[in-house]
């Protein structure tokens, strides 16, 4: 068999619940139109094609199939269809069918690299009612925290800006407080304090 083609077209899609997320590929090729003795394959009748299988798997050395994980099969006529991949790199290979039951060696194999999903960063979150003052420290060319902010607090499970913190080895992290409007009384515009975040 000659002339094989398979062309992908990636589009992402969101299993819900504990299925990992897949990728519906869009697979494409080309039938033949001549058997392995040269004689032309009938568009009907004895001799023409029936079927379309699939084959997916991981891919083995050089972009050669490796171990099937499973097949799809389509009745003719039929040149595309859609396969659900995991993230990975997998191989995919067609054979085609006619009405004797005979079956075409393998097609070319196509390799296809599906992304697998990137889980957004967490969010820090203060833990505790003070809020706090930063103080400059000169020497490190930095800041750290300074003295409690008397009268004031900060709703637990404010946002905190995970990039402008400091550390104490004693309590943990202090962090810029995302919104002022989660500071009571409202600091005025412009000011920096600091919450305990987690």
């Amino acid at each position: 068999m000659k002339h094989w083609k398979l062309i992908s077209a990636l589009m992402l899609l969101s299993v819900v619940g504990n299925f990992v997320e897949a990728a519906t590929v869009t697979v494409s090729w080309t039938n033949p139109t001549t058997n392995t003795d040269g004689s032309a394959i009938p568009a009907s009748g004895a001799g023409s094609l029936t079927s379309v299988r699939l084959e997916y798997g991981t891919c083995g050395t050089g972009g050669t199939f490796g171990t099937k994980a499973g097949e799809v099969t389509r009745n003719m006529p039929v040149t595309t269809t859609t396969l659900n991949l995991n993230p990975g790199t997998s191989c995919v290979r067609a054979f085609v069918s006619n009405t004797y039951g005979a079956e075409s060696a393998a097609s070319n194999v196509l390799t296809h690299v599906v992304n697998p999903p990137v889980p957004n960063p967490p969010q820090l979150n203060t833990i505790s009612a003070a809020v706090y003052e930063p103080k400059a420290n000169f020497h490190a060319w930095t800041f750290e925290r300074g003295k409690k902010v008397s009268g004031s607090w900060v709703k637990i499970g404010a946002s905190c800006e995970e990039d402008r913190c400091v550390s104490d080895s004693r309590e943990g992290n202090f962090c810029v407080i995302s919104r002022l409007t989660q500071v009571t009384p409202r600091p005025k515009e412009g000011t920096v304090v600091l919450g305990l975040c987690g």
